[in-house]
């Protein structure tokens, strides 16, 4: 993570970019001028699009240059009406996809199953990085305070999704193979040295070219700050994924996690982009002075995205360790701009809060649980039935995050976590070293994490190995364990379960925590455990469906009091009611804790009992309308805080100080 030396200790840093439609001609650019003029506390830097979207990235560099000129002028008057840092986004390095109708003029991307893109382009063409190296010296050339690199600057998904078997890349690899031949082999279970080797040579092409761009931009102008816009590993792990190294030689100064979350539609999904932010943050270089969230409501709908969800994203963003927001939400095409000053009005009302949790934060991780991943993933994971080249399902790290909405807090950090989880085939991707240092901790898995952990001979130290497989079983009840409190002998109904086991426990220090059961009351065996291992560690175990239909009573108290008894009752925070509240929560070295209560349903919360595993004095809650002292009570590390009926699907920042 990051040392807050570099901080930026003025707030929030608000960024919006802006679309060739609104700057090619004078009479939309005038238009857009006015709409700065009535917006500006929103409104602190601009990036502007130097091409439209799509476009191949075979763009002629004459037509380019002529675009440039149009763009440097833009730039001047941008400046001159005050706006503090104006710069360009390149919006095509490699392509973004399969856009184009026309045949590329440079080697394309070749996929794993011989697709021919017809939008991107291999990043090995030598005379494809003539042409790169030339266009970003024009771009320089435009005096931009910096250039942003976009996110069509990864390995996977350009039209062909898992590239580049291209004959300059086959030849360049260096094994005299052909495509065909090469598929083979890394489909083939005993072949992971050769995996990886390819996932490097791929995360190699692209460190090589990001060498050239910044070598070219340094030699046309030092003083430009260049950024790197990222997708989070959700998207794809496929050809290693090696942000830091990336932006160490590409002398980036500027990080921007992006990926997805467009609309309203699936709101709780903005809870995914949230958790790729962290981790894609966690694994930037400590030197970034900006990180700015992209918040995008592509197709660039008004609508489609309300404006509670743009300040809920802002306040996720913020406190997932951005110190800036860039916001691509206003149209792509030339007209009104009428709708989109509602978004602009709101934000400015929420900038002090906004930077706020930038002063308290920036630089910090998250506190609470690892919902274990790894940007290798791909790479280093076994291969099943279904081949090497597919992602997702088993392998899928978003899994976990509904437990978040039962107020389990997160972090992106192994360093900073207080107990970890295992999910899926996730664990394939660790050595038996790395999985023995989880196992002596406190760690949460599900049935396909056992089988791993048993597969890489670590098994004895979870209490239980895999059972009978169970069908047509819909119900779990509750054991009489102290852990599940007043809820002894409830349970819960489960529409579809899928992939269901009953546990064999192999200690007899094992604990029953809940059973398997259908209509009729019948036990069909333990399918959660509870097991203190040899190395001290405390492992939870879970074959029923462990990652939904979570929001009962009943189960949420269960499994926050597992997940408290597995960090040895070190989960920083817990609220008491049944609601639908994620916590996220950071400690500076000031002794300051800033708390983030997110209501993710369409009630409001009514009042909650929050306990935080610190203790506190000065509460204050912080929003567009001021300050206000919350009431508190002390135990002798505790603090109880009642805190005010959160809205529905809206945020609730805390801050408070840690007695010393």
């Amino acid at each position: 993570m990051y040392n807050d030396k570099k901080s930026n200790n003025k707030g929030v840093t608000l960024l919006y970019r802006i679309y060739p439609a609104q700057w090619l001609t004078d009479v939309q650019f005038n238009n857009f001028l006015k709409f700065l003029e009535n917006n500006r506390n929103s409104i602190d830097e601009i990036s502007l699009f130097d091409e439209s979207f799509p476009i191949a990235p075979g763009i002629s560099l004459c037509e380019y240059e002529k675009k440039i000129k149009i763009l440097t002028k833009r730039i001047k008057i941008l400046k001159d009406i005050g706006i503090r840092k104006v710069g360009i986004n390149v919006t095509h390095t490699l392509g973004h996809g399969d856009f184009s109708k026309e045949p590329l003029q440079y080697q394309p991307m070749i996929g794993n199953d011989g697709q021919i893109s017809n939008g991107s382009v291999c990043p090995n063409d030598s005379s494809f990085r003539k042409y790169i190296n030339a266009k970003y010296i024009i771009a320089a050339s435009s005096n931009p305070d910096f250039i942003w690199i976009d996110d069509d600057y990864r390995m996977s998904s350009h039209g062909v999704m898992y590239p580049c078997f291209c004959p300059i890349c086959l030849k360049k690899f260096g094994h005299d193979i052909k495509r065909e031949e090469l598929i083979s082999k890394l489909e083939t279970k005993e072949n992971s040295d050769l995996r990886i080797e390819w996932t490097e040579f791929c995360s190699k092409s692209l460190k090589s070219l990001a060498g050239n761009i910044g070598k070219v931009i340094r030699t046309a102008n030092p003083d430009i700050e260049v950024g790197l816009m990222t997708v989070g590993y959700s998207l794809s792990t496929y050809g290693t994924y090696d942000i830091k190294g990336w932006m160490k030689i590409l002398g980036a100064k500027r990080g921007r996690p992006g990926h997805l979350y467009y609309t309203d539609h699936k709101p709780r999904l903005i809870l995914n982009k949230m958790m790729d932010t962290s981790r894609l943050i966690n694994d930037y270089p400590k030197n970034l002075t900006s990180i700015q969230y992209e918040l995008e409501n592509h197709p660039y709908i008004y609508l489609d995205k309300s404006i509670q969800t743009v300040i809920n994203e802002c306040i996720l963003s913020l406190m997932s360790g951005c110190n800036g927001i860039t916001f691509n939400i206003l149209r792509m095409d030339t007209g009104s701009l009428d709708d989109y000053k509602h978004y602009l009005d709101r934000i400015g009302l929420e900038r002090d809060t906004f930077s706020k949790i930038v002063e308290q934060n920036f630089g910090l991780p998250l506190q609470g649980i690892w919902p274990a991943y790894n940007k290798n993933l791909m790479a280093k994971r076994d291969i099943d039935d279904n081949g090497w080249f597919n992602e997702g399902n088993d392998y899928d790290i978003q899994k976990p995050n509904h437990l978040m909405e039962l107020g389990i807090p997160f972090t992106p950090s192994i360093d900073n976590a207080c107990g970890i989880i295992l999910s899926g085939k996730i664990a394939e991707s660790f050595s038996k070293d790395e999985l023995s240092q989880m196992l002596s901790k406190g760690v949460f898995m599900d049935i396909d994490a056992l089988k791993v952990i048993w597969k890489k001979g670590l098994g004895k130290l979870t209490g239980v190995k895999p059972g009978k497989k169970c069908t047509d079983l819909f119900v779990e009840r509750f054991t009489e364990h102290n852990i599940n409190g007043k809820y002894k002998g409830d349970g819960r109904y489960l529409s579809q379960g899928k992939n269901i086991y009953d546990l064999e426990l192999t200690n007899n220090t094992t604990s029953q925590i809940s059973y398997l059961t259908d209509f009729d009351k019948n036990n069909y065996g333990c399918c959660l455990s509870t097991y203190e291992n040899e190395l001290g560690g405390r492992i939870v175990v879970s074959s029923y469906e462990p990652w939904q239909q979570l929001g009962t009573g009943a189960k949420k108290h269960q499994m926050l009091a597992l997940f408290d008894w597995l960090t040895y009752g070190k989960l920083p925070i817990i609220i008491k009611e049944t609601v639908r509240v994620v916590p996220l929560i950071k400690e500076n070295k000031n002794k300051k804790l800033t708390v983030v209560l997110f209501n993710t349903s369409l009630d409001d919360t009514g009042e909650l009992t929050v306990h935080i595993r610190k203790k506190l004095k000065n509460v204050t809650l912080i929003n567009k309308e001021g300050a206000k002292s919350l009431n508190i009570q002390n135990n002798d590390n505790d603090t109880l805080i009642k805190v005010p009926s959160i809205g529905a699907w809206k945020t609730l920042l805390l801050i408070a100080e840690i007695y010393q």
